[in-house]
């Protein structure tokens, strides 16, 4: 099983503009990884500060160029 930050990096590297669109990304992973087919699942979904929390910590580990690179 990966990590919400293993998720991130594998969102963003197969949609890049979702590092510049929050609830894009929150959207995908939900669907993606906790297979949210309806509102009353966000309950259950993981939290947004988590994947957003990862995607900050992807973003610092790379230079400012380099962003919309995280693979």
């Amino acid at each position: 099983m990966r990590t919400i930050k293993e998720n991130v990096k594998l969102l963003v590297s197969l949609m890049p503009s979702l590092i510049e669109r929050e609830n894009e990304l929150l959207h995908a992973y939900w669907v993606m990884f906790d297979e949210l087919k309806q509102p009353r699942d966000l309950i259950q979904a993981t939290p947004a500060g988590s994947i957003t929390r990862r995607l900050r910590e992807l973003q610092n580990e790379h230079h400012p160029d380099e962003r919309n690179e995280l693979v």
